[in-house]
């Protein structure tokens, strides 16, 4: 069962510290966008992402991940402060939509760029290198920080940013940090994971932890284990059926999904 582990750690061990590491900070990263109800956000800020790794590599432009930063950080900003009479979920689907579409349309010219699309739409697990680990870890250490010391009150504000206030937390300045957190992190997973293996590990563990948790303060445990578990039985599962494992984690994420829905009711579903 863990030859994965052992035959396969001098190929894939960056790979696999890589993948952990973002399976612990992404879906605790993605409670706040869930508890806002606003999970289609968080799949608009990995396409406006791609998007600016997109225009990163047509233009030759140093650090690509930076400018997904970028794109990620104006996105969230617009996310937080939609235009006059619109919608949060109106500004969600336009990322995912224009996102998409810009991103195919950036990549269709130029030299190897169907090769750039598919790492970026894909999930391509298996190409990080220690130094993009390490890149991973620091950032999931950042994250677990964060939610450590002050998660609570990052999360209060997310859920009720009224509450927040009366007990003297400033909602905005924590969203906002959160947000660039999350811009830096979104970032660094789609360099290393691709937009669809960093859009399931942002939303469907959160989603599930919130139907299958009994109290709030379990969330990030079941969150955390969930995405752990996917990416660990991705690899095992990839290894022993030779199948691309970033899908495979995706669709035991969505059939954990699944099973959350027909579980008993939590005190939020």
């Amino acid at each position: 069962m863990i030859e994965w582990l052992t035959a396969g750690w001098s190929l894939f061990g960056a790979s696999y510290v890589a993948a952990w590491a973002l399976a612990v900070a992404l879906p605790l990263a993605g409670i706040p966008v869930v508890a806002r109800e606003q999970a289609l956000l968080g799949v608009g800020l990995v396409q406006m992402g791609a998007c600016g790794f997109a225009v990163a590599i047509a233009c030759g432009l140093a650090w690509p991940s930076l400018w997904a930063f970028l794109a990620i950080a104006v996105a969230s900003v617009l996310a937080q402060r939609p235009p006059p009479r619109e919608r949060p979920e109106a500004v969600a689907a336009w990322m995912i939509l224009f996102g998409g579409a810009a991103t195919v349309l950036i990549l269709a010219g130029q030299p190897y760029g169907a090769e750039q699309l598919a790492r970026l739409t894909s999930s391509s697990v298996l190409g990080a290198s220690w130094p993009g680990a390490t890149g991973a870890l620091i950032v999931a250490v950042l994250v677990v920080a964060l939610a450590l010391v002050a998660g609570r009150r990052v999360l209060l504000a997310a859920w009720e940013p009224r509450l927040a206030r009366q007990q003297g937390a400033a909602p905005l300045v924590l969203s906002l940090a959160a947000a660039l957190l999350l811009a830096l992190l979104l970032a660094v997973a789609l360099k290393l994971l691709g937009a669809l293996l960093t859009t399931a590990l942002l939303v469907l563990p959160a989603l599930a932890a919130r139907r299958l948790g009994t109290r709030l303060a379990w969330m990030p445990w079941l969150s955390v284990a969930a995405g752990l578990g996917a990416v660990t039985g991705g690899f095992a599962i990839a290894w022993q059926a030779d199948l691309p494992p970033g899908q495979v984690a995706v669709a035991l994420l969505g059939g954990l999904l699944v099973l959350a829905w027909v579980w008993p009711r939590s005190w939020r579903a």
